[in-house]
């Protein structure tokens, strides 16, 4: 297994979706980003024995590109799906050290993940089947 550091825009992203699933507070949104951004670096350096410093983020609203994927009767879908894969590959990337099952950064990824289930109206093996889903980008 590999790991990367995911972009800010990424981590950016996710923030945005637990602030709009009101699972976080908008004031609380830039703590999140910290967090997520520490996660990721701790797992990178913990898989490759490194001693990387984090970059500081900055949370600002970041809303997804989808118009590669868009068909407009469907948009909450393929938002759901989209999203999907971007929360996938935060938490692949940021899974390797120890602590990331006991995270806060986990917990999110999992509620959000259970809410774009619940978005899509399909489960969790439908989704990763999907055209939307293998047509997306793994990271931004």
């Amino acid at each position: 297994m590999s790991a990367w550091i995911v972009s800010i825009e990424h981590i950016n992203l996710i923030v945005t979706a637990a602030v709009g699933f009101d699972l976080i507070k908008e004031s609380a949104a830039q703590e999140l980003a910290d967090e997520m951004t520490m996660e990721n670096y701790a797992s990178v350096n913990y898989r490759y024995d490194d001693k990387k410093s984090p970059v500081t983020s900055v949370y600002k609203e970041v809303q997804p590109d989808t118009n590669s994927l868009r068909d407009n009767s469907k948009e909450d879908l393929v938002y759901a799906v989209f999203m999907f894969k971007q929360v996938r590959c935060y938490a692949y990337q940021s899974s390797e050290h120890p602590k990331w099952n006991n995270s806060f950064s986990k917990e999110i990824c999992d509620l959000i993940e259970d809410r774009l289930v619940d978005m899509a109206e399909m489960d969790i093996g439908d989704i990763l089947d999907s055209e939307t889903y293998n047509d997306s980008p793994w990271g931004i």
